[in-house]
């Protein structure tokens, strides 16, 4: 196949094998499918694009193949391929078409009649040609020439209505695969409600689509990485379909969301920030594809929980925290003014700092014998946290655990828990379990002038108020 010829040949010469079966041979890993393709047009008007889909079908439940090579970035393994001229008639230059299966688990052996069915579609198309200021249908783009020429949606006019985004654009000279959306390219267009995202599209710059107006985003699988805050204020934005081959969930990619209340997390992501501000979104269901290797939400918990350390990294008010978490990270719960009770089990050891920070309606917080590790602001400015119980596990609270939270009234159970400064909060009244040892004496962060001397309403304690 080459650039030079029609659509109407293109599908004469494919007509008879554009659905391709590939068998797996017995005990093989991965199956690859090449082909070249001959770029004989120096027609900037020329191009192909090469858009595929597949099924698999097998005996083996344990067995799953997808399209790719996570560790090999050079193996193509997105849905879309743009194929542009490079050569010309006498001294054509070819480029590889190349599609790649794997297994999932290699130490599973494939059943001989493991079959991967692959349908390919070539079509002959026609770049847009930008103006000579860069613009097509009033949205800007900007062209890099190098190896590969590509072109970055950068910018909008006022009276853009049509965003319907090309794969290839043109300068009249030269085509350029559309390869991205800057950083803020589309911010703040309330009246962008959908966009089409072209398969060729790699990455998402920072707060490319915030403060718009979509309803539903569909992320193509070419897309590895899109950068924080991307959707951030998209106040209308409910649903949304992410990219089957993205690396990462960026920090605030989704803040302000309000009417997001579920995502699935791909099997690609092998890194999370806080993707999400709680304190004005609904979300409440986290899924993690169980193909990840880095995360899972296991047993439907609702949760981020990184997968080698048992780590509850992030999760919701409607989160259910699994037996076989021994950490909450940091942040994981912070702004969750949804979030009203919690009982920390007594698998977690470790609470990291500004977990539950500002938590604005969180009530009651239950410590289960077991807790050793609370970190530093970790239920900070929990305004109507009111009371809480330090177990006797705990042997180490780093400064500012309960700054400016509604603390009136502790109880102690742990000596480490003497030694925090509770003194510069705005606890009332703190009982200490008779069992500790107590010096009463000024250099006593408890009794240092600001807490009265004790006394015994509750039966194992020594009750102390502040004068």
């Amino acid at each position: 196949i080459n650039t030079s010829m029609t659509q109407a040949d293109i599908d004469s010469t494919f007509q008879n094998w554009q659905t391709l079966k590939l068998d797996f041979d017995e005990n093989a890993t991965d199956i690859e499918l090449k082909f070249d393709i001959a770029n004989t047009s120096t027609n900037a008007d020329n191009y192909i694009e090469i858009d595929y889909s597949y099924t698999f079908s097998n005996t083996n439940p344990n067995v799953d193949v997808f399209p790719g090579d996570e560790n090999d970035q050079s193996v193509w393994k997105n849905n879309n391929y743009i194929l542009a001229p490079k050569g010309n008639a006498t001294d054509a230059t070819y480029s590889t078409f190349t599609l790649k299966f794997r297994v999932l688990d290699n130490e599973l052996n494939v059943p001989q009649d493991t079959k991967v069915s692959v349908n390919i579609d070539l079509k002959h198309t026609t770049p847009a040609v930008l103006d000579e200021n860069g613009y097509y249908n009033d949205i800007k783009y900007t062209l890099t020439t190098g190896t590969k020429n590509t072109a970055a949606v950068s910018g909008f006019k006022n009276t853009a209505t049509d965003f319907n985004i090309p794969a290839v654009v043109s300068n009249g000279s030269n085509i350029f695969e559309v390869t991205s959306f800057a950083d803020n390219a589309f911010q703040m267009c309330p009246r962008l409600t959908s966009i089409n995202i072209p398969n060729s599209v790699i990455d998402i710059g920072d707060y490319a689509f915030a403060l718009t107006g979509f309803t539903s985003v569909v992320i193509p699988n070419s897309v590895l990485t899109i950068g924080e805050h991307a959707f951030t204020g998209c106040s209308t934005l409910e649903s949304v379909k992410l990219s089957d081959t993205l690396t990462n969930l960026s920090e605030g990619l989704f803040g302000s969301c309000a009417k997001l209340t579920s995502i699935i997390i791909p099997s690609t992501v092998s890194t999370v920030s806080k993707f999400y501000a709680n304190y004005d979104m609904n979300l409440s269901e986290i899924i993690v594809n169980p193909r990840n290797a880095v995360f899972d939400s296991r047993g439907g918990c609702n949760a981020i929980i990184e997968t080698a350390t048992n780590k509850l990294l992030y999760g919701t008010a409607e989160t259910t925290i699994p037996s076989s978490v021994t950490s909450i990270g940091n942040r994981a719960f912070s702004s969750n003014y949804s979030l009203t009770s919690i009982t920390i089990q007594k698998n977690i050891e470790t609470i990291e700092a500004n977990a539950f920070a500002d938590c604005a309606n969180l009530e009651t917080v239950v410590f289960e014998d077991g807790m050793k590790t609370i970190g530093n602001m970790a239920f900070a400015a929990c305004g109507k946290l009111t009371s809480i119980t330090i177990p006797s596990s705990v042997i180490s609270m780093e400064t500012d655990v309960f700054m400016s939270s509604g603390l009136d009234v502790v109880t102690i159970d742990s000596q480490a828990a003497l030694e925090y400064g509770w003194v510069s909060t705005d606890v009332q009244t703190i009982y200490i379990n008779e069992d500790l040892t107590i010096e009463i004496d000024e250099s006593n962060l408890i009794y240092d002038g600001n807490f009265g001397n004790y006394a015994t309403d509750k039966t194992g304690y020594l009750k102390f108020e502040r004068m």
